[in-house]
C-alpha cells in the first residue's frame, strides 16, 4: 500500500470566462407587413396598453392574450421617450395570460406602444418561408431572391430572419418593428417588403419620413449594421428626396438603391444586392469584393438608367443596376466627389461594420476570458493591442485593408504610424499608462486606444493612354 501523489501535487481544471460569439454580419433581416399563416410556428396577437403619471409607467392592461406562442414571449415598451422600464409576460398554453411591471423606469412623456412579441424566423431556404408566409407573399418572393444569388447569406454563414411587423395592436412603422427585433437578435442588415398592407398606401411604400426615421435609428446603433433603403422614384434623387436626405445626412450605414421600374422590383433588388454582398467570407482570404460590376439573379436590368440619371446616382450615393454595354450590371457608386466621401461606397461601410463589431468583441472577449487580470501597465496594455492586432490581421488576409502610404493626420509616434502603415496597413498606438489621468485609472479605464488601417480599396475604372511610335 502506498500513499497517493495527490496528497502532495494536485492539478485541477479551472473553468474559463465565458467568452461571446462573433457577431453575425451575414445575417440578413426581412421585416415585411405580409402576415404569417395561422398555422405557422409564430406566436402572435397579444396585444396590450399601458399608462404614464410623472414620467413612470404606471400601469399595463392586457387587451388580448395571442395564440400559439411557443415560448414566452417579450415585451418591449416603444417610444414615449423614456427609459429603463420593464414589463415580463405570463404564458399559460400557449397563451399570454398576464402582464407584470418589474420597473417602471424613468423620463417617460407618453404612454408608448406596448408591443409583445418574440414572433422571428430563422430560414436557410426559401420553401420554408413560403410554408410560413404562402408561396403568392412578397415575402416568399424576396426569400427566393435572397437564396437565389451566388454566393449569399449561406456562404458567409448567415440566415435569413423574418420579422412580422403586424401584432395585436396593429402593423407597426419600421422604426417600431427594427426597435423591437434588434434587442432580440444580431443581424448584419435590414431590409423590409409592404406590399398589399393596408396601413401604408396604396403605392405600397412606407412614408418617407419612416423611413428616414428608421434609417435615424439604424445609423446610431453602437454595434454596427446596414439599412437597405430601395426606391423607385426619381425625385427621391434630388432636393428633399428620400435617397438624397438620408445620404445628405451622411447616414453611411443606409445603402441607398434605386430601380424605377417599380417598389416591388426597388425591394427584390434591394433582397438580392444585400444577399450578394453579404456572401463575403471575412474569415477567407481575398474574399472581400465590390458590388460594382456584379449580377444579381432573377433581377431585370433598369432600362430607366441614362447617363444623365447615372450621374445624380453618383453624385448622391446611390446604386443601380443597369445594361452595360448590354451587359446587366450593378453599378457602385459611392457617392460625393473629391471634395468629400458622400454615402461612400458599400462594400467599404460593410467590411468596416464586420471589423468594428469584431474588434469589439475581441476586446472583450480577451477582458472576459483573462483567468486573473490584466494589468494597467504597458504589458497589460500590450495584452489588449494583440488581440486587436489579431482582428487587424485578418482584415488584411480578407482584403478590405492592404499596407500603402498614409495621407491622413498622425498620432502616437508619427515615423512608426507612417512605418506601420507601409509594412502592415495599420498601426495600433495606445496612450502611455504613465500619462493617464489618475481620476480614469482609478475607474480601471484603459488608456485611450488609437487606431490607423488603410483601405485596400477595389478598381472600379480605368483610364489609359496609348503612345505610338512611327
Amino acid at each position: 500500500m502506498s500513499i497517493s501523489i495527490s496528497d502532495f501535487v494536485s492539478f485541477t481544471v479551472a473553468q474559463p470566462g465565458l467568452a461571446l460569439p462573433a457577431y453575425n454580419v451575414n445575417s440578413l433581416a426581412l421585416i415585411t407587413a405580409d402576415s404569417p399563416l395561422s398555422s405557422a410556428k409564430y406566436g402572435i396577437g397579444a396585444s396590450a396598453t399601458c399608462t404614464e403619471a410623472g414620467g413612470l409607467i404606471t400601469g399595463v392592461t392586457l387587451v388580448s392574450g395571442g395564440s400559439n406562442y411557443t415560448s414566452t414571449p417579450q415585451v418591449f415598451l416603444v417610444g414615449g421617450g423614456g427609459t429603463g422600464a420593464v414589463v415580463t409576460a405570463t404564458l399559460t398554453a400557449g397563451v399570454v395570460t398576464s402582464l407584470t411591471i418589474v420597473n417602471p423606469g424613468m423620463g417617460y412623456s407618453s404612454a408608448p406602444t406596448v408591443v409583445i412579441t418574440n414572433t422571428f424566423g430563422v430560414y436557410t431556404d426559401p420553401v420554408s418561408v413560403g410554408n410560413d408566409y404562402g408561396t403568392g407573399s412578397e415575402t416568399y418572393s424576396l426569400a427566393q431572391i435572397i437564396f437565389s444569388q451566388n454566393p449569399n447569406i449561406l456562404s458567409g454563414g448567415g440566415k435569413l430572419v423574418i420579422f412580422p411587423m403586424a401584432n395585436g395592436t396593429g402593423t407597426l412603422t419600421l422604426t417600431q418593428a427594427i426597435s423591437v427585433l434588434q434587442p432580440q437578435i444580431y443581424t448584419g442588415g435590414y431590409i423590409y417588403a409592404n406590399a398589399n398592407s393596408a396601413t401604408v398606401p396604396s403605392s405600397g411604400a412606407f412614408s418617407n419620413a419612416d423611413i428616414e426615421a428608421a434609417s435615424t435609428l439604424v445609423n446610431s446603433f453602437v454595434t454596427k449594421a446596414l439599412l437597405f433603403v430601395p426606391t423607385a422614384n426619381l425625385n427621391d434623387l434630388y432636393g428633399s428626396g428620400l435617397s438624397a436626405t438620408i445620404s445628405g445626412a451622411s447616414q453611411q450605414q443606409s445603402r441607398l438603391l434605386i430601380h424605377t421600374a417599380g417598389l416591388t422590383t426597388a425591394r427584390a433588388f434591394a433582397a438580392g444586392y444585400a444577399s450578394r454582398l453579404f456572401g463575403t467570407n471575412f474569415n477567407g482570404s481575398n474574399t472581400t469584393v465590390t458590388m460594382n460590376l456584379k449580377q444579381i439573379s432573377g433581377i431585370p436590368a433598369d432600362s430607366g438608367i441614362n447617363e444623365t440619371i447615372a450621374y445624380q446616382c453618383q453624385s448622391v450615393g446611390v446604386d443601380f443596376y443597369a445594361l452595360v454595354q448590354g451587359l446587366p450590371e450593378v453599378v457602385s457608386t459611392g457617392g460625393g466627389t473629391t471634395t468629400g466621401p458622400g454615402n461612400g461606397f458599400t462594400d467599404n461601410v460593410y467590411n468596416l461594420t464586420w471589423l468594428l463589431n469584431s474588434l469589439q468583441v475581441a476586446t472583450f472577449n480577451t477582458l472576459a476570458t483573462t483567468p486573473t487580470k490584466i494589468p494597467q501597465t504597458e504589458a497589460g496594455m500590450n495584452t489588449i493591442k494583440s488581440s486587436i492586432a489579431q482582428v487587424l490581421n485578418q482584415a488584411v488576409a480578407n482584403g478590405f485593408l492592404a499596407p500603402g502610404t498614409w495621407t491622413g493626420a498622425t498620432f502616437g509616434n508619427p515615423a512608426s504610424l507612417v512605418t506601420n502603415i507601409a509594412q502592415y496597413g495599420y498601426y495600433v498606438y495606445s496612450q502611455p499608462v504613465s500619462q493617464q489621468l489618475q481620476s480614469l485609472r482609478n475607474q480601471r479605464i484603459a488608456p485611450l486606444v488609437q487606431i490607423a488601417i488603410k483601405y485596400a480599396g477595389a478598381v472600379q475604372s480605368v483610364n489609359g493612354i496609348i503612345y505610338i511610335n512611327y
